[in-house]
Parts: structure tokens; sequence; C-alpha cells
């Protein structure tokens, strides 16, 4: 098991831990996806686990990077267009299809699929993230998916201007 420590650098992180994906046909396809009005899923995605990996440096929390990394990127690989064709309860079960996916296609443990399932802890009631990894994709989603929903870009994107 992966032990825990302090993100040195967010983006050094992300190419270190999740290469493979970024790489992945698969996974470039979440560039097909709106999400949040105003951005993608593959770019949302990205955003996600860059956020989380400088709320862990920031806050000095110990983690399991890698599977920060890995659980952050593949939270959302549903793989469908939520806003042209949903599926039933997509609020709720995308998590669920993101993981089923995520299984089949990389290289994950139970742990960063728990993580991967409760990232949309409130409205999925039921599966509250157990780990600190979790919390942590849970809180830079959320703070994600509100700045595209109001049309602001992302703190690394607001200091290149």
């Amino acid at each position: 098991m992966e032990e825990k420590r302090y993100v040195r650098d967010p983006y050094i992180e992300l190419n270190l831990y999740g290469r493979d994906i970024l790489d992945s046909e698969k996974f470039k396809r979440l560039e097909e996806f709106p999400q949040h009005k105003t951005s993608n899923a593959y770019r949302h995605s990205v955003d996600v686990t860059i956020k989380a990996l400088q709320y862990a440096k920031d806050m000095g929390i110990k983690v399991r990077v890698r599977s920060l990394v890995r659980a952050a990127l593949l939270h959302d690989y549903y793989l469908y267009a939520a806003t042209i064709n949903p599926m039933p309860k997509h609020a709720t079960m995308h998590p669920i299809y993101a993981a089923i996916n995520a299984k089949a296609d990389f290289d994950l443990d139970d742990k960063e699929l728990r993580d991967i399932m409760s990232h949309m802890w409130p409205i999925a009631i039921t599966r509250a993230p157990a780990s600190v990894e979790g919390w942590i994709i849970c809180y830079a989603d959320k703070c994600v998916a509100a700045n595209e929903f109001l049309k602001r870009p992302q703190k690394a994107e607001r200091k290149k201007k």
C-alpha cells in the first residue's frame, strides 16, 4: 500500500501518476462531452485533480498521492454526454459508471474505486467518502463545478492572465 506523504508540485505529480490515463485514447474522448456549461469532461477532470493536489499541498495534508491523482482524474469517467442524453439518475449514478469504466481500463485499487464512487456526496447520501483522498476529491469537484457553472476560469487559468 502506498504511503501517505505531502504533495510537492501538483503539475509534476499529475504527470508522474496520471500520464498513462492522460495519454489514453479512451480518456481523451472525455473532450467530446460538455460539462457544467463552460467545460468538457476532460478539462473538468484535470482541473479537479489539480485542485485536489493543490488543496492537499496548501493545507499540509498527507495523502496517498498516486491514489489521489488517479481517482480524481477518473471521477467522471462515465463516457456519455450527460447534457445531451443523460442516463437515469445521472447525479447519483454516474460515479458508479465511472468506477466500472475506470476498473475496466486502468489499474486501480479498491480504495481508489471507492473514492470515485463517493465523489457525489452528499447528493449520493449513502456513499460518503471513507478516506482523506475521497473527501478532498469531493471538495475539489464541488469547487471546480461551481466555477464552471458560474463561468469563472479556474485559479490556474486566472493566474496565467
